[in-house]
């Protein structure tokens, strides 16, 4: 198994990458499926495998500093001591520097002996070039998190800006004076670009706020609401839309984010801890918004089977579930450009699109009149 020390190096290095990414260059492509092979090597107890993807001087150093070699990882897995279930690399990104190239990420490890063991690393990769493909030099992992259920473990993502605006929105908090929030990602973010006139018409004399960030998984969301953004906010209206991000496939194109159900276990944490936290808000839960042209693309029935899940988190007091997805369909159920440019953020049409559908039940639960803005 990889693991070691170097925290702050894994932090310092890790990027974001659950932002749209362009296609992979052709190198790159090479050390995805470098990486998604020498994971499945481990999960596989492949020795074969490992001594093929493994450079002859590949080290890493457990996280008590023990170090280990390429020879102890071969002699594990033809002793058959491995026994993982899962690894995996998520919200990773590549730096190549000629015939040298670092790989950082979350890397989820799941198995054991008894097949209950699971955690969450920051992971670093050192590669290198040999004979026209990529091989391991070393590698560095620091435990995050006791537990491989990524959807439903707090973590911060590391690049500055994304911090920079954590920092912002827990001095907004601070500062209080806010009856109605919005909580997402970049569908929520984009409220202040391309939706700002649909929001300064609807929400600017609500007292609103909105802790949207582009790129957020419902991980992301968790630890920023534990980590200050709504300490001392009294709002009478939480707007909660998330889990989109949680689909679909990481940068490498091989691995998957979450299944439908654990994105849904990551709505339903962040709801209780909106729970928790602001006792006297309602929460308005909005079904995750269609996405893709066709009703029958895989990513708009990974959407749908997430809506199906949270529904159940409507208590009729508290939690008030919102499917407002068709609104932004034709009769056919086709999601056009011109309310979806990229078939998942809206346009500005769209955004007044999701501020009329949803009025009706905002204005309720505000308590304020009907067209009230």
């Amino acid at each position: 198994m990889k693991l070691t020390p170097l925290c702050c190096l894994a932090l310092g290095l890790i990027g974001a990458t659950v932002r749209a990414q362009p296609a992979p260059t052709a190198e790159e492509a090479a050390i995805w499926k470098m990486e998604f092979a020498w994971n499945r090597a481990y999960v596989e107890g492949d020795a074969a495998k490992l001594a093929a993807l493994e450079s002859r001087n590949y080290v890493y150093v457990e996280s008590d500093g023990t170090l280990h070699t390429r020879a102890d990882e071969i002699a594990e897995a033809q002793g058959g001591g491995m026994h993982f279930t899962e690894m995996s690399l998520h919200e990773a990104a590549i730096r190549i520097t000629g015939d040298t190239a670092v790989v950082t990420g979350r890397l989820v490890v799941a198995g054991g002996t008894d097949h209950k063991f699971g955690e969450i690393n920051a992971s670093i990769d050192t590669l290198i070039k040999e004979n026209g493909g990529w091989k391991a030099l070393s590698s560095a992992e620091v435990r995050l998190l006791p537990t491989d259920r990524s959807a439903i473990a707090p973590l911060w993502r590391d690049w500055d800006s994304w911090l920079k605006r954590h920092g912002e929105f827990v001095a907004q908090a601070k500062r209080g004076g806010v009856d109605l929030l919005f909580v997402g990602d970049s569908i929520t973010d984009f409220w202040r670009g391309r939706g700002r006139a649909v929001w300064d018409a609807y929400y600017a004399r609500r007292h609103a706020a909105n802790l949207g960030i582009s790129g957020d998984r419902t991980q992301h969301v968790l630890w920023r609401l534990e980590n200050g953004e709504i300490d001392g906010l009294h709002p009478k209206v939480v707007v909660l839309m998330i889990g989109t991000n949680n689909t679909g496939w990481e940068a490498d194109r091989l691995t998957r984010r979450n299944t439908p159900a654990e994105a849904a276990d990551g709505v339903r944490a962040i709801v209780g801890v909106l729970r928790q936290k602001l006792p006297d808000a309602k929460i308005l839960l909005l079904a995750v918004f269609p996405r893709a042209h066709l009703p029958d693309d895989p990513a708009r029935r990974e959407v749908a089977a997430i809506n199906r899940l949270i529904a159940g988190l409507d208590d009729g007091a508290h939690v008030h579930y919102l499917d407002i997805g068709a609104s932004f369909l034709t009769a056919e159920g086709l999601l056009e450009p011109e309310v979806m440019p990229d078939y998942l953020h809206p346009s500005v049409h769209g955004y007044e699109i999701w501020a009329q559908a949803m009025q009706p039940t905002l204005d309720g639960l505000l308590g304020a009149g009907p067209g009230a803005r």
